[in-house]
């Protein structure tokens, strides 16, 4: 089954900065790419995206990307899945077995997953 991404969702612990500075940097190629960017209402966190209740984060989306470690992931894959929509994790816990991409690689791998030929 192939999927066409238009809405993507961001999930992350924004208090930590290694979390905060790449859900910005993501949120704003994504946004100039014309992806509709989510992310929770709740966030304190300046992001060019759309506030939307977090419940409901994972039924709006056709993607959630998780940035964080493996809590992060566990929570969005909490928030998808009702709506079963995917999710990618992007590495910045400490150990990280559940995300897979890494912060350095995170824009192409993004883009890459986006255009439907992602490779690990």
């Amino acid at each position: 089954m192939e999927t066409e991404f238009k809405a993507i969702a961001l999930v992350g612990r924004h208090a930590d900065a290694r979390v905060a500075e790449p859900m910005q940097t993501l949120a704003r190629h994504l946004s100039a790419r014309g992806y509709d960017v989510s992310a929770a209402a709740t966030l304190d966190l300046q992001l060019e995206a759309r506030r939307v209740p977090e419940a409901s984060l994972g039924e709006r989306a056709d993607l959630v990307i998780a940035i964080g470690g493996d809590g992060t992931m566990l929570y969005a894959s909490h928030l998808a899945r009702e709506s079963r929509t995917p999710i990618l994790g992007v590495n910045r816990g400490r150990l990280g077995f559940l995300a897979d991409i890494t912060p350095d690689e995170m824009i192409s791998s993004v883009d890459q997953v986006l255009a439907g030929n992602y490779q690990k």
